[in-house]
């Protein structure tokens, strides 16, 4: 999912088969439907050239934040987003024990927050 922002392609190509709407949690598919594919601004936040990569972008007035980790080890990142400053997020995680989670995350006053990405895992920050 999080390959769905930090990828720059004009048409987004989302590959989906019909045992897909059983298996995946519906917070998977209803992210799948609606995110965007046209952004309005791109911003680099943090990463290393094949290792992992963290890209903000919005669309309208909603900003997206999406890690990917290529190493074999999890990686602790603090993401900073000033637009978030003591707001609640959502946040798509991989949860090494549970799988795919939706979970809420909290910005503190300088606009910071903390997120774990998986070993070729991702997260998504909305």
């Amino acid at each position: 999912m999080a390959a769905a922002i930090t990828t720059q392609t004009r048409i987004q190509c989302i590959a989906m088969q019909p045992n897909n709407l059983d298996e995946l949690p519906q917070f998977e598919l209803d992210f799948l439907r609606e995110v965007p594919t046209v952004w309005n601004d791109t911003r680099f936040l943090d990463g290393y050239p094949g290792r992992y990569v963290v890209l903000a972008r919005r669309n309208g007035d909603n900003w997206y934040v999406a890690g990917l980790n290529a190493e074999p080890q999890p990686k602790t990142l603090t993401i900073t987003m000033e637009e978030w400053a003591g707001k609640t997020v959502s946040y798509y995680v991989d949860d090494p024990k549970a799988g795919p989670q939706l979970r809420q995350l909290k910005f503190n006053k300088k606009g910071q927050a903390k997120v774990v990405i998986q070993p070729n895992g991702g997260v998504i920050l909305k």
